[in-house]
């Protein structure tokens, strides 16, 4: 597909060096390395000449676009649309506010692994006429103006306002910018949570929580000039090595964000039992969003790798859906969850490293400490990890009470 005006010189010009190759090739010969060379040049040239009709068609307005479409054919008419306005990869880039090579990037995949949210953001500031946008199923998962999939007044209001979510003065504008800026409602939808109405306070709660996390995310992501994310976790053993240090939340928070990857820490909203989240940008960076309910180091790092369980197994693929996580370690038959939670133990103590363990034969503080200097982690993580297996909480409570994490991210 021809996606720049250079582009298309350039493909004029293969056309024409391939056409002057087409033409001195013997066409009455029955030699099998000559009809081989034929039907590849025909072909090459068949799809230059597609390319190209294509390209000049968009600019010249000879191609009527689309304005009820599903989420695949979407993502292919968003190119076409910058082609058909006479918009530059670069001047959507500046209206963006993200580098070039970043929709360069973008429209080379043809905006694989971005989010619904993200390609109606890309329309808008092509100003496209995009009415309807369907699921692979025929479902709508997006009505231009439409805001009636939830009532705003059944959200928290004055429990947003008492945290400074949002302002008492113009209340539901903000919570319409808390929704629909950072993208959350429209990807709600598109996971066919597509009516809130008449749903308990709690989901909307959680709703609400996911947006503000979500948009405290976008904004560091912004700050920081993030611009992508590889995902590679190779480094996970060097950001559980920082768990033995003790100001180890601050660091792996900065970790992370060297790394690409936000942590936003913010109390859940009365009704749930939130513990953490994992989620993207619109833009695919992923953001986890942490509560710290369980005032504890050991539950900090245990959510907080399983997360990231969700961030390296599950939003690769799919970065519009999110991962709002209550009772982390509680996961009955969920099987995402529980690949979530295998993530976080392997990850912070390796099932080699745990059989060798001495407190996992003898509990004792002693045991533990021995065990902890060895592993180069907090001796709350083991603590922790023996009291969930023997479901003895009281069991080494010295060493998982009193390790107070709120205070780190107090404002």
């Amino acid at each position: 597909m021809i996606l720049t005006n250079e582009q298309l010189v350039r493909s004029e010009d293969i056309y024409k060096a391939l056409s002057e190759k087409y033409s001195l090739l013997d066409d009455t010969s029955t030699e099998f390395m000559v009809l081989l060379t034929r039907n590849s040049l025909k072909s090459q040239l068949e799809e230059l000449s597609s390319d190209i009709e294509l390209y000049k068609s968009l600019t010249d307005g000879g191609i009527s676009l689309k304005t009820s479409l599903n989420i695949s054919e979407l993502r292919t008419q968003l190119i076409l649309n910058r082609i058909s306005a006479h918009i530059s990869q670069h001047e959507l880039a500046d209206r963006l506010g993200c580098s070039y090579k970043k929709v360069l990037a973008n429209e080379s995949s043809k905006y694989e692994g971005l989010s619904l949210s993200y390609l109606i953001k890309v329309s808008h500031l092509l100003g496209c006429d995009i009415e309807k946008v369907y699921d692979s199923e025929g479902k709508a998962i997006y009505i231009a103006n439409d805001t009636d999939s939830v009532n705003l007044e059944d959200f928290p209001i004055k429990e947003m306002i008492k945290k400074g979510w949002i302002r008492a003065s113009h209340a539901i504008d903000d919570l319409k910018g808390l929704l629909f800026g950072s993208g959350t409602l429209l990807d709600a939808v598109y996971h066919r949570k597509s009516s809130f109405n008449g749903k308990e306070a709690k989901s909307l709660s959680l709703l609400a929580w996911q947006s503000k996390v979500r948009t405290d995310g976008i904004n560091i992501i912004r700050e920081h000039n993030i611009d992508g994310f590889n995902f590679d976790s190779s480094w996970i053993p060097e950001l559980v090595s920082l768990s033995s240090k003790e100001n180890s939340p601050i660091l792996a928070r900065e970790f992370l964000l060297s790394k690409g990857i936000v942590l936003v820490v913010e109390p859940h909203l009365k009704g749930t039992y939130l513990d953490g989240a994992a989620l993207s940008s619109p833009e695919g960076i992923p953001i986890i969003g942490m509560t710290l309910r369980m005032n504890r180091i050991d539950n900090f790092w245990f959510v907080l790798m399983h997360e990231l369980g969700h961030v390296f197994k599950h939003l690769n693929s799919d970065p519009s859906r999110s991962f709002v996580d209550e009772n982390v370690g509680n996961t009955d038959d969920d099987v995402q969850e529980h690949e979530a939670d295998k993530f976080a133990k392997e990850s912070l103590i390796p099932d080699l490293q745990w059989n060798r363990c001495v407190s996992r034969i003898k509990p004792s503080v002693k045991a533990v400490l021995i065990d902890a200097k060895r592993l180069r982690i907090n001796p709350a993580i083991i603590a922790g990890r023996l009291q969930w297996e023997s479901n003895d909480y009281k069991l080494l409570s010295e060493l998982t009470k009193g390790n107070d994490v709120r205070h780190f991210f107090e404002r």
